[in-house]
């Protein structure tokens, strides 16, 4: 007889492990406590017609995803279009610079040359990103696309070599200003940590990484917006006989001695499996579902971990099309530093914030009407804390926002022109997905939680117990997500076999 396993959870990690443990012949169920999957990767329709990605926006290390369809021995162009965005993003700083950045080291050298108007940091550019290199093709497969199963797999020779010659530990804006002098620079090269919801001026350099994951590597976009990687995950696992049962939320883990016995659907019937996979926030899966505090270093309660920031969402459909504006926009605050401290030490909402605006439709026409442009807005705040209560605290802060879109995007009229809104704060976060302390990028990546340190993909109490997903390892992102999946699936198949 086929060994059953449940997976609880339909985000991109539970979706990759339910394809791949299917294909190898497993007898697989998703449950899913919403209507749809993908989790925080997901999808808002408006009746006005416009289409929005509620969660993730940018497609990086297209890799992963390849890599993936093809363990899956599926074609990745057999499911989706994908689009390399060119340049990649805009850049709006204070002083009223606008920068496209780009992979074309051609471009890039234009933009430095007249946008700044420092040829001196042209050489630094240059030398900074064969450091990036470097370091990406010996990060992702010595500390990223593997499992620990011992401390030594960590600690050894070469590890230590690569941790001590690319010097991966030190503060990354701290290693991004060994090369340029000019702030703008420093912050174009490091705010990729905030992808994280860690500071670059907290985060290990190692996450360079994710700076090159973009301007080295790209960024891509798939046609009919990034939920088409939920779909065509959801399509794939079906196609080897995934079970999946929506608006079922898993209320319960049952134990039995040392393993999980049944789980409780819906607060009322339960199943019994042979394996269970949690695809839910790790600290939610520990408290509530399993009823125990974790050991070493994975107790919430006690203060030992340590959650990421959280964002602050706005999805707003205009009759307009502001054209200055590309598919990615990034629109620094004045005092960079201040506002990261305000999100990070403080942990209050920021005066002058920082946020991203993504138009989809610049890409794919079908994502608004004609004439118009869906705009979603990120900006990085505090995860939940008693200094922001958000009921009383989102009107205000919401019309900080569209002033700073007014005045820093040349969006003069944005307001007589919205004709869809809606928000989404870290409450938010806590109640539709579950997420601890309501921070939509999950645990944060500190050094003594990545790689080894991170919370790992078994449970150190129950032997079929295991997790994929953002707060486990390696990360949270797409390409993290859905490695953390296919690393989840290949220890089942191991222990199973």
């Amino acid at each position: 007889m086929r060994k059953r396993i449940a997976i609880v959870g339909a985000g991109l990690a539970g979706l990759s492990a339910a394809a791949l443990l299917a294909k190898k012949g497993f007898d697989v169920t998703v449950f899913e406590k919403n209507a749809t999957p993908g989790g925080r990767a997901n999808r808002l329709v408006t009746p006005e017609g416009f289409t929005f990605d509620t969660g993730p926006t940018l497609l990086l290390m297209l890799s992963s995803l390849k890599k993936l369809f093809k363990k899956l021995d599926r074609d990745l162009n057999d499911y989706m279009q994908l689009k390399l965005l060119e340049p990649s993003y805009r850049v709006f700083y204070s002083d009223g610079t606008e920068f496209n950045s780009s992979t074309n080291i051609a471009l890039m050298t234009k933009e430095i040359r007249e946008k700044l108007q420092n040829e001196k940091e042209i050489e630094s550019y240059l030398r900074f990103f064969s450091y990036l290199s470097r370091l990406y093709r010996l990060t992702i497969p010595h500390f990223v696309d593997r499992n620990y199963r011992r401390l030594s797999d960590f600690i050894n020779p070469k590890s230590l070599y690569y941790l001590a010659t690319l010097k991966m530990l030190g503060s990354l804006y701290r290693k991004v200003s060994s090369y340029f002098e000019d702030e703008r620079l420093r912050m174009l090269f490091s705010f990729q940590t905030m992808y994280l919801g860690i500071s670059p001026f907290e985060a290990p350099s190692v996450y360079g990484v994710v700076t090159y994951m973009e301007s080295g590597e790209g960024i891509y976009f798939p046609v009919g917006g990034m939920y088409k990687i939920v779909e065509s995950l959801e399509r794939v696992a079906k196609e080897y006989g995934v079970n999946f049962r929506y608006n079922s939320e898993i209320t319960k883990i049952e134990k039995e001695g040392g393993r999980a016995a049944s789980l409780t659907i819906n607060n009322s019937t339960t199943e019994k499996f042979d394996v269970y996979l949690v695809n839910a926030d790790l600290p939610y899966a520990y408290e509530t579902l399993l009823g125990e505090t974790p050991k070493k270093n994975v107790v919430p309660q006690n203060g030992d971990l340590k959650t990421s920031s959280s964002a602050y969402m706005m999805y707003l459909g205009v009759d307009k099309q502001y054209t200055h504006l590309l598919h990615h926009n990034v629109v620094f605050s004045a005092d960079y530093k201040r506002n990261l401290d305000d999100i990070f030490e403080r942990q209050v909402l920021p005066d002058d914030p920082a946020f991203y605006v993504c138009i989809p439709n610049r890409s794919d026409p079908s994502l608004a009407p004609e004439g118009s442009d869906a705009i979603y807005v990120l900006v990085p705040v505090p995860h939940r804390t008693p200094n922001v209560d958000w009921e009383r605290d989102e009107p205000a802060f919401r019309e900080t926002v569209l002033k700073r879109m007014s005045e820093r995007l040349g969006m003069t009229d944005i307001k007589d022109h919205i004709v869809y809104q809606k928000t989404f704060t870290p409450d938010d976060w806590a109640s539709q997905y579950n997420l601890w302390k309501g921070s939509a990028f999950g645990l944060s990546h500190s050094f003594f939680q990545s790689a080894y340190f991170r919370p790992q993909n078994k449970s150190k109490t129950l032997e079929n117990v295991y997790f994929a997903g953002a707060s486990t390892v390696p990360g949270n992102g797409i390409p993290m997500v859905i490695i953390s999946g296919s690393l989840a699936a290949a220890r089942i198949e191991e222990d199973m076999s």
